[in-house]
C-alpha cells in the first residue's frame, strides 16, 4: 500500500512591511520549520500554506519581500508545494487598488477561491477568499455594509461546493481541508480589545459562522485553517452524525470537524509568533488504513529565543486526533487513487489494480455477514473498475478488453442481485449509483440492515456466488486466478 501520508506547514499573518523589519524573524522561523520538518521526508507531499496576510499594505516593496522570504523557504528543498491565501491586509486599499494581479499569481496568493488536490496523498485543499465575508471593516458600520458582509458570508458558505471543481480520483481524497484567512468561530484567547470603543471580536470572524461550518461538514471536511487574530486556538465543531441511532459509542454519534488558528508567525505588533505542523499519518490494522491527524503547536515568545512545543502535556507536544472512523475509505479508494497518478499504465499493472480492486470478503463465498455491506464493496468496486476500464481502453491493450468488460457487467450484476435483497429499486437505486461513495459508514446507515420481506435468500445467494465465480473466470483468461467465489483466505481484507 503506498503511503498516503502529508504535511501541512502553516505560517501565517507575516505583515511584511517592505523595509525588512521582519527579516530576521523570516530567518528563524523558515531554520526552525526546516529542521522540524527532518522527520516528514519521505510523506507524499509537504506543504507550507501561509493563510493570509503575507504583507501589511499591498505595494511593490512589500511583495518584493514577500517574494524573497518565499524564495527562502524554496530554497530549503523541504516543500513539494507552497501555497497562500490573501487576508485583508494583501488587499486592503491604500488610496488605490493595488492591480498588479500578476504579483499575487507569481506569490501563489489567488485573489479569489481555488482548490488544489493532491493525488499522492489524497489531500484536497480548498483555498478560501473570506475577504467579503467578515466584519474587517473599524468604526461605524451602516445597515448596507452589515446587509452586504452578510450576503457575502452566506454566498461563501453556499459556493463552497462550487470552488471545488471535479477532476479524475479527486472524489476518493482521504482528507478534505479548507483554509481561509478570517476565523469561522469566535477566539477567546485575545478578547477584550476594543478599536472605536468597540469590541473588536465580532470584527473578526464571519457573520455567518453556523452557515459556513455546516457547508464545510457536509462536504466531509476535517479540518480548517486560518489566521488574522494572531492567536493560537485549536476547536473541535460536532454536529450530530446522518442515521447514528446504532452508534456503539458516544463520541460515535458526533461529525466532527476541528479548526485550528494560526498566530502571526512573525510576532507583528509585539504578539507571540507560531506556526503549526499538521500531519496525517497512515497506517495499517486489522488489514485496514487507519489515519491519526497529529499536531503540532509551535510559540516564540515576543520573538525572542526559540520556538518551542505548545502543548507540552502531549508526547512530543503532539495533539493526536483519532479522525480514522470519519474518513474511513474501502480498499477500492487506495486503487482510485494509484490510478489516478499513473499516466502511462502497463497491462501488469492494470491487472495489479483488478487484483486489488476483487481480493476483499464480498467477493469470496463466506457470505458477508451484511447485505449492506456487500451491496457498498459492489458499488464502489464498480464506479473505480469504471476508471480502470476507460484507462484500459485508452492504452490499448485490446485483447484482454472483453474480459474486463465481461468482469464490469457482473459487478452490475452483483449490485442488482444485492439491491433486490435489500428492496432498493427504480430512483432510489438510481440515487445510490449517483452517489460519491467517500464515507463507508454514511452510505452503510442510509441503506436497509436486513433482507426486505418475501426476498429468497437463498437464491440470491447461488445467484450472487455464481456472478463472482464468473468475475473469477474472467481474472483466470487475464492470467491471475484468486479463487473468488471460494472460501476467503486469511490476509483478504474488509
Amino acid at each position: 500500500m503506498t503511503d498516503r501520508s502529508f504535511v501541512i506547514v502553516q505560517i501565517s499573518d507575516l505583515h511584511l512591511d517592505g523595509n525588512g523589519t521582519y527579516s530576521g524573524a523570516v530567518d528563524v522561523l523558515v531554520s526552525t520549520i526546516r529542521e522540524k520538518m527532518q522527520r516528514f521526508e519521505g510523506a507524499s507531499d509537504r506543504i507550507l500554506l501561509i493563510t493570509g496576510d503575507l504583507v501589511d499594505s499591498p505595494s511593490a516593496s512589500t511583495f518584493k519581500e514577500a517574494k524573497g522570504a518565499i524564495e527562502k523557504f524554496r530554497a530549503t528543498g523541504t516543500f513539494t508545494d507552497i501555497r497562500a491565501i490573501a487576508g485583508n491586509h494583501d488587499v486592503k486599499r491604500m488610496g488605490l487598488v493595488f492591480k498588479n494581479d500578476a504579483i499575487y499569481q507569481e506569490l501563489s496568493l489567488p485573489r479569489h477561491s481555488e482548490n488544489k488536490y493532491y493525488p499522492n496523498s489524497g489531500l484536497d485543499l480548498v483555498l478560501l477568499d473570506s475577504n467579503g465575508a467578515s466584519f474587517a471593516a473599524k468604526g461605524e458600520i451602516q445597515q448596507a455594509t452589515y446587509d452586504a458582509i452578510v450576503a457575502n458570508s452566506h454566498n461563501l458558505a453556499l459556493g463552497l461546493k462550487d470552488s471545488i471543481p471535479q477532476r479524475a480520483g479527486q472524489e476518493f481524497a482521504v482528507m478534505r481541508v479548507l483554509a481561509l484567512h478570517h476565523h469561522p468561530l469566535p477566539q477567546a484567547a485575545g478578547e477584550g480589545k476594543t478599536v472605536f470603543g468597540i469590541p473588536d471580536e465580532p470584527l473578526m470572524y464571519l457573520v455567518s459562522p453556523a452557515t459556513f461550518l455546516a457547508a464545510a461538514i457536509s462536504l466531509e471536511c476535517s479540518l480548517i485553517l486560518h489566521g488574522h487574530r494572531h492567536v493560537q486556538g485549536l476547536t473541535r465543531y460536532s454536529i450530530p452524525r446522518h442515521l447514528s441511532a446504532r452508534a456503539a459509542e458516544a463520541d460515535e454519534f458526533w461529525q466532527d470537524l476541528y479548526v485550528l488558528s494560526c498566530p502571526s508567525s512573525t510576532g507583528h505588533g509585539g504578539d507571540d509568533a507560531g506556526f503549526n505542523i499538521i500531519h496525517l499519518n497512515s497506517a495499517f490494522r486489522n488489514r485496514r488504513a487507519q489515519y491519526t491527524l497529529e499536531i503540532t503547536r509551535f510559540n516564540r515568545s515576543k520573538n525572542a529565543g526559540v520556538f518551542s512545543a505548545v502543548d507540552i502535556g502531549q508526547p512530543n507536544g503532539v495533539i493526536k486526533l483519532p479522525i480514522g472512523r470519519d474518513i474511513y475509505r474501502d480498499p477500492a479508494f487506495q486503487v482510485a487513487v494509484e490510478m489516478s497518478a499513473n499516466t502511462e499504465m502497463k497491462r501488469a499493472e492494470a491487472i495489479n489494480y483488478a487484483r486489488k480492486l476483487l481480493i476483499r470478503r464480498a467477493f469470496y463465498g463466506s457470505t458477508e455477514s451484511s447485505w449492506a455491506h456487500g451491496l457498498y464493496t459492489f458499488l464502489v468496486t464498480y464506479h473505480v473498475w469504471e476508471d480502470l476500464l476507460n484507462k484500459f481502453t485508452n492504452a490499448g491493450f485490446a485483447r484482454d478488453l472483453d474480459s474486463f468488460q465481461k468482469i464490469r457487467m457482473r459487478l452490475q450484476e452483483l449490485i442488482s442481485i444485492s439491491s433486490e435483497v435489500l428492496g432498493i429499486t427504480g430512483p432510489e437505486l438510481d440515487n445510490l449509483r449517483s452517489k460519491p461513495l467517500i464515507n463507508h459508514d454514511r452510505i452503510i446507515d442510509d441503506l436497509p440492515q436486513n433482507p426486505a420481506p418475501g426476498v429468497d435468500v437463498t437464491t440470491a445467494q447461488k445467484r450472487r456466488r455464481a456472478a463472482i465465480q464468473a468475475i473469477n473466470a474472467k481474472m483466470k483468461e487475464l492470467g491471475v486466478d484468486l479463487g473468488l467465489g471460494a472460501k476467503a483466505p486469511e490476509d483478504v481484507q474488509a
